[in-house]
């Protein structure tokens, strides 16, 4: 994974290579930032969440995260932060004007993980879409003890 941040806030978190994936001049612009302004104190603090999340805790997240987007996506991703650990809600409810409005805002989010976009599923409870690829999605929802079969219909 790759974390990028500005002035101590994390701004994205990605599985190399996924979709949707930042261009090389934003990165070098945010570790640029970071490097200066305490980058490395929320490195080591995302890094530690990491580690717990994968060992199965649920931390608190002690940094502040504040993705860039446009409002609609930045409203989504509010949505998605509440979501509990080991619970999971469908497209459509997240904007029931558009569940495709929904996805591509879920599928733009630039903090895997710690905003739990893996939380979102088809509403016939499939696992449809995740830029960091649909078997990492499965293997996050099993981690949160959530078992539904990639491709379920």
């Amino acid at each position: 994974m790759l974390a990028a941040g500005r002035d101590g806030v994390l701004k994205g978190l990605w599985f190399v290579g996924q979709k949707h994936f930042p261009n090389t001049a934003a990165l070098a612009s945010w570790t640029e930032i970071s490097n200066r302004h305490n980058g490395y104190a929320l490195f080591r603090k995302v890094d530690n969440w990491l580690k717990d999340y994968f060992c199965g805790k649920r931390s608190p997240v002690d940094f502040k995260v504040d993705p860039d987007g446009t409002a609609f996506q930045k409203s989504i991703w509010k949505k998605l932060e509440k979501i509990p650990w080991g619970k999971t809600t469908a497209y459509g409810d997240l904007s029931p004007e558009s569940a495709r409005a929904a996805g591509g805002a879920v599928g733009r989010n630039p903090i895997s993980i710690i905003i739990p976009c893996h939380r979102v599923i088809g509403r016939d409870g499939s696992i449809t879409g995740y830029a960091g690829g649909l078997e990492r999605k499965k293997f996050l929802l099993e981690l949160e003890g959530i078992n539904i079969s990639v491709g379920k219909s």
